[in-house]
């Protein structure tokens, strides 16, 4: 789907969903849009992915395609979903445009950062609206703490009894993503940590698909001035798409907030079936 077009692993960045007994044999409706399992379980088989991960994306794509423009439909056959597919693709083009008129990578954007971060790790296990919670409530936790150290120490400190919670310090990496071992993070992990102003600053909750992360940057070294210029060069692209996935992130939880998203309770056993009767 667009997200993971854009980059592996976007996650999910849209608003709570609402879960509804209601939806009469769908899986989920963004709106008026209808995502039975039988096109959740496509999804997932084309892609190769859980079909938990391709409602998160087909969710995804329906936020994008009403950005787009578009009347939201009935997304039944194969045909709407290629035209959803579209539409969110216009949309992420407008973005891209947008981040690339934005000028020449900056100084900061060519830094490299090191950051300490609790995530609220994502399972089957784990209710949305809870893990949401208490990422939250760690949010407020370390708002004003005082350094690294103090900020996993008041992370430690929130009730976190019925969710995995994992503390720790990643960098130094730059807008790849790129870590000294040469894996790489998440891109809205990395577009939430470079759009820290200074050391000492704390980021919103980040979801991706591994959980709900808060972020604080730790340091950010500048790259020496006789690198600036090959860097501008050679990173260009690679700034643009975390400044795009940054305005992609703000974008999907501000539309999330103006579009009803409900999920079904039997989700599951649904997309169970429609896997057993699908070829």
């Amino acid at each position: 789907m667009v997200c993971a077009a854009m980059a592996p692993a976007c996650g999910q960045r849209h608003a709570p969903v609402a879960l509804d007994l209601s939806l009469a044999g769908d899986v989920a409706r963004v709106g008026d849009v209808r995502l039975p399992p039988s096109l959740v379980v496509a999804v997932a088989r084309t892609k190769q992915m859980p079909p938990r991960a391709a409602l998160e994306e087909l969710i995804e794509d329906a936020l994008l395609w009403q950005e787009g423009g578009s009347q939201a439909g009935n997304l039944a056959q194969t045909v709407s979903w290629e035209l959803t597919g579209a539409m969110a693709r216009s949309a992420v083009a407008r973005i891209f445009e947008v981040a690339r008129q934005a000028g020449r990578p900056t100084t900061n954007e060519l830094s490299t950062v090191t950051v300490v971060h609790a995530v609220v790790l994502n399972s089957a296990a784990v209710q949305r609206e809870n893990a949401q919670a208490i990422a939250t409530s760690i949010k407020d936790a370390v708002e004003h703490a005082t350094s690294a150290d103090d900020f996993e120490k008041r992370a430690k400190s929130v009730p976190h009894a019925a969710v995995r919670l994992t503390i720790e310090r990643i960098g130094p990496f730059g807008a790849d993503g790129r870590l000294p071992d040469e894996t790489r993070l998440d891109p809205s992990f990395v577009a939430a940590a470079f759009e820290l102003p200074a050391p000492g600053d704390t980021s919103p909750v980040v979801e991706t698909h591994y959980g709900w992360h808060v972020v604080r940057l730790v340091e950010r070294a500048l790259p020496e001035p006789s690198s600036l210029e090959r860097g501008r060069n050679d990173l260009a692209e690679v700034v643009v798409a975390m400044r795009a996935r940054s305005r992609l992130d703000r974008l999907l939880v501000e539309r999330g907030t103006r579009t009803k998203i409900d999920v079904s309770t039997a989700a599951p056993a649904l997309m169970s079936r429609a896997a057993t009767r699908t070829p």
